[in-house]
């Protein structure tokens, strides 16, 4: 499955498109749920990952990792993206966790119009030069878009840049 420019596993695109779907039905905040998913990516890829480590630690009691994620998770993170997370604990699947917030968020971000892009330059852009690209591109493809920067050091110059599946 690709979302963006990424290509995402079935089983977390599932997943996701699941959280999705009870999210709309339930009449949740996406807007919040996904800025909670990225906190909770941050989280995992943050110095280290010590709670990507933890659980996905094979040494570390199940019931453990479901006693955090509900500490961790009470008052703070939405009922439903917590319960994923303990679904995909207790089935063994917590390695998938990031892909499916991935995959959510960019959905959400779909469903409000804001499609996914990414630019690679031979050197880094300054904020002015990202703005003005951004402004560009989205009168280029006719879609506001949430772009994400890369540095190639093998082009030449002028810019890559994938939207959908060009």
């Amino acid at each position: 499955m690709t979302i963006g420019a990424k290509v995402h596993s079935p089983a977390s695109f599932n997943y996701a498109q699941a959280l999705l779907r009870v999210a709309q039905r339930q009449g949740r905040d996406l807007s919040a749920m996904a800025e909670q998913a990225n906190v909770l990516q941050e989280a995992c890829r943050a110095e280290r990952a010590k709670l990507r480590r933890f659980l996905e630690g094979p040494h570390i009691p199940t019931e453990n990792k479901l006693d955090l994620i509900q500490k961790a998770c009470a008052g703070k993170v939405d009922p439903l993206l917590c319960d994923l997370l303990k679904l995909l604990v207790a089935r063994g699947r917590s390695r998938l966790m990031l892909d499916i917030l991935d995959i959510f968020i960019d959905m959400v971000s779909s469903s409000k119009g804001i499609h996914y892009g990414r630019v690679e330059t031979a050197a880094p852009l300054d904020e002015d030069q990202r703005d003005r690209l951004r402004a560009t591109l989205e009168a280029f493809t006719h879609a506001r878009l949430r772009i994400e920067y890369g540095v190639d050091p093998y082009l030449l110059g002028g810019v890559v840049f994938q939207y959908k599946d060009q």
